[in-house]
C-alpha cells in the first residue's frame, strides 16, 4: 500500500489455488483506498513488508482462505442480523451500485473496480437501487457503526485498566 493506494500483484482465493498474477492488465491498476480503511490496513499488516498478502490465515501464514473466512465468520454474523449472504462478489457489485447512485461516472466505477471493460462495471455490477435496499443498507451501516464504538469504548476500558495496573 502507498499512500491512498492499494497494489495488487496478486490474489489467492484458496491457499492450494494461489493465483501469482492478477487476470488482466486493468487488474493491476491501484485500487484508490479511503483514508480510515488505510489505517486499518496498516495495522493489520503490522509491519509486514508491501509484498506480503494482506491477510494471512493465523497459523501457516498463508493467504487467508476465504471459503474458510465466509463459511466460519462472516456467514454466522449476518446470519443473527438476519441478512443473507450475497457471496464475495456481493461486495463488489454493493460498490459499483453505491458509487453510481452517488453519481460517480461510469468511467471512474471501471476504474475503481480495475475492469478491463466498462460493460462489465455497467451491465453486470451496477444495480438499480430500491428503497428496500437502501433501508437494509442503513441498518447495516448503524449495525457497524455500534460495533465501532462499542470495540472503540472496549479499548480505551482496557488502557485505562493497564496504566492504573502500572500506577
Amino acid at each position: 500500500m502507498k499512500g491512498d493506494e492499494l497494489h495488487v500483484q496478486r490474489s489467492a482465493w484458496r491457499p492450494t489455488h494461489v493465483i501469482e498474477e492478477t487476470k488482466t492488465r486493468a487488474s493491476k491498476a491501484p485500487v484508490p483506498v479511503i483514508p480510515v480503511l488505510t489505517k486499518y490496513l496498516n495495522a493489520h499488516r503490522n509491519g509486514s513488508s508491501d509484498d506480503a498478502f494482506i491477510f494471512t490465515g493465523a497459523k501457516m501464514g498463508r493467504p487467508l482462505d476465504l471459503h474458510n473466512l465466509a463459511n466460519r465468520v462472516i456467514r454466522p454474523a449476518l446470519k443473527k442480523k438476519n441478512i443473507p449472504w450475497c457471496g464475495w462478489h456481493g461486495f463488489r457489485r454493493g460498490l459499483a451500485t453505491s458509487l453510481y447512485r452517488m453519481g460517480v461516472e461510469g468511467k471512474t466505477r471501471q476504474s475503481i473496480l480495475r475492469h478491463a471493460n466498462i460493460q462489465i462495471t455497467e451491465n453486470i455490477y451496477t444495480k438499480p437501487v430500491s428503497e428496500v435496499s437502501k433501508r437494509a443498507m442503513a441498518k447495516v451501516e448503524r449495525a457497524f457503526n455500534t460495533k465501532l464504538k462499542a470495540a472503540r469504548k472496549k479499548a480505551m476500558s482496557h488502557k485505562g485498566r493497564a496504566s492504573k495496573k502500572r500506577g
